[in-house]
């Protein structure tokens, strides 16, 4: 399991540690999709690792924000359906409190998600060695 190294925005698991799974048929499941929260709600003060995101690391996330919401998605279903996308990763874990948390979970991983966006994400992904 791997938690928070792979999302939407931080892709730092996805060169090594994801890479050599795939390499030797080893399942990953991938937690901390939502990066503490900023990917669930960028605003200032959102925390990115379970501290307060830099500014840029906000516009950042506004940016494919913005990006989801012109195709009629929202950023949370696009982070929490993003790490399927690598053949290594097995599921995405996340934890719900309530059951509002889970059906928006589930609703969320059942909207589709255009090629296109995935490439424009794709596009806005940060400087890993630049993230916090």
């Amino acid at each position: 399991m791997i938690a928070g190294r792979y999302s939407v925005l931080d892709r730092r698991a996805e060169r090594t540690l994801l890479a050599a799974c795939a390499e030797r048929g080893v399942r990953v499941l991938v937690a901390g999709v939502l990066n503490s929260g900023l990917l669930a709600d960028p605003r200032p003060g959102a925390p990115f690792n379970y501290a307060p995101a830099p500014d840029w690391l906000v516009d950042t996330a506004r940016r494919m924000a913005a990006a989801c919401e012109a195709r009629g998605v929202t950023l949370r279903a696009a982070a929490l359906q993003f790490p399927t996308r690598h053949p290594a990763v097995d599921a995405v874990v996340t934890g719900a409190g309530r059951v509002a948390s889970v059906r928006d979970t589930h609703e969320q991983l059942h909207v589709p998600i255009p090629d296109d966006l995935w490439a424009e994400l794709d596009g806005l992904v940060p400087d890993q060695d630049r993230l916090p």
